[in-house]
């Protein structure tokens, strides 16, 4: 037996000046690639390939460290509301779209739920808690 497959995140994006960020970002604006980290993907891909390994590639993500789907939707609409962590409409920017914004045709009570909720030795209680408040404030009688 032995390990014959890693997963990887095959790109990341910037712009390298954000903090808490891989570096350096594949994609380092909208655009423009960064040669020399394809060059280090191809690297590791034939380095595997000699060892006669697989790798399972992501492309992207919701993490903020890799740039994730919240910067590539920012880098698209710089008005797009959007938040990282405990979001939505708790916090004053996701109130504020919501009372400017309000359309009786948008479903704004939708909980997402993703991989923080599944992580071992990650106490989700504060935000299990605000989740039900949201959901039971929002559920018409």
């Amino acid at each position: 037996m032995g390990l014959n497959g890693i997963r990887i995140l095959g790109s990341s994006l910037g712009p390298n000046s954000e903090p808490y960020r891989w570096k350096p970002a594949l994609f380092p604006e909208p655009s423009k690639q960064d040669e020399s980290v394809f060059k280090g993907l191809d690297y590791l891909l034939h380095s595997l390939k000699k060892r006669n390994m697989k790798a399972i590639v992501s492309l992207s993500d919701f993490w903020h460290d890799s740039g994730g789907f919240g910067h590539y939707i920012k880098s698209l609409d710089q008005n797009h509301l959007l938040t990282s962590g405990l979001e939505g409409k708790g916090n004053d920017s996701g109130k504020l779209f919501i009372r400017t914004h309000s359309s009786p045709y948008l479903d704004f009570a939708t909980v997402h739920l993703w991989r923080r909720m599944g992580e071992t030795g990650v106490d989700n209680t504060k935000l299990l808690k605000q989740i039900q408040s949201r959901s039971s404030n929002n559920i018409q009688r």
